[in-house]
Order: structure tokens, then sequence, then C-alpha cells
């Protein structure tokens, strides 16, 4: 069984980001697998699959673009550090679209989306996520392949979402 950590902001800077970060893993768990318990500790090549469906539902495919991680970035704003942004390239969990009617996200106002950027971190990035613009820009899924658009894409985003959890707060899945 899973146990449930409990982390202060001295210990864990990165705490409110992996509280989202899991919650955007845990809501793409429970889309793919209906019998999905939180006790569940990590999906790997052993982890039966049981029955879920092969695509979300469009509810199920609204919710993952506001609350599972698309893009991590380097951002001028923010002093050069790195962003964590869903779909429509706001912090994780914030909904509404970004393109046109001034609806863009003021970054430095979130931060818990914003990670100093280490080595092991940039290596992992490098190693796991597709590098689209050399060094400030890399994406855990593109236009097509999106988590909702199939069960290998999913469980793909869920395996990527638990190594960066892994390396902005380690121990948090245990």
């Amino acid at each position: 069984m899973r146990k449930l950590m409990t982390m202060d902001s001295s210990s864990n800077q990165h705490s409110n980001l992996a509280f989202r970060v899991e919650g955007a893993r845990n809501q793409l768990m429970m889309s793919l697998f209906p019998d999905y318990s939180a006790s569940l500790e990590r999906i790997d090549a052993e982890t039966p699959i049981g029955r879920g469906s092969r695509r979300y539902s469009r509810h199920a495919a609204r919710l993952a673009r506001v609350s599972a991680p698309y893009v991590i970035k380097i951002d001028p704003s923010v002093g050069g550090k790195l962003l964590v942004l869903n779909r429509e390239y706001k912090p994780i969990g914030c909904g509404g679209r970004s393109w046109g009617g001034g609806c863009h996200a003021h970054y430095p106002d979130f931060q818990d989306a914003i990670i100093q950027p280490s080595l092991e971190l940039m290596e992992w990035m490098r190693a796991n996520l597709d590098e689209v613009h050399a060094d400030s820009a890399w994406y855990f899924y593109n236009d097509s392949n999106p988590p909702w658009d199939g069960r290998n894409h999913a469980e793909r985003q869920i395996r990527l979402i638990e190594g960066l959890l892994d390396q902005v707060a380690p121990g948090w899945l245990k």
C-alpha cells in the first residue's frame, strides 16, 4: 500500500508542484484504468492493464489538457528558470485557452510551477522528453501523440510524470 508523504516547504521546495503533478498522474490513471486505486504505486511494464478504454472521454481529455504537464520550458519572465506548463501553456491546473483574447498567464505569479534547473533534471529532460527548441523547451508529447488519444500515449505520459516527480520531489511516490 502507498504511504502518504507529508512534506513542508523547507524539506521540499517543489511540494506544491509535486502535488499538482501527482494529481495529473492520478487523473490519467483513473481515466485509463476504471478499476484504478490509489494503492497502485507506479505504472511499469509489469503493471496489469485490466480493462481500460483505448481513448479518453471528451471530458477526461479536456481535464488532461489542463492538469497534465505538456512542456517544460526556460522562460525569461522567471529569470531563465524552468516552467512546467499544461497544453494551454499555463501552469498545471490553470484552464482557459492560451491563444487570443489576452488570456495569457503571468508566469512569475505561479512560483510553484517554477523549477531551478539542476544538472540531473536537465539530463533527465534531454533523455526522456522531446526537445524542440535547443535548450529552451522539452515536450512530454506532441499533437500526434497526446495522452488522451490512446492507451500507449497515456501510459507513456504517466511514466514521464513519475520520472518528473522523481526529479523534483525524490521519494514523493513511495
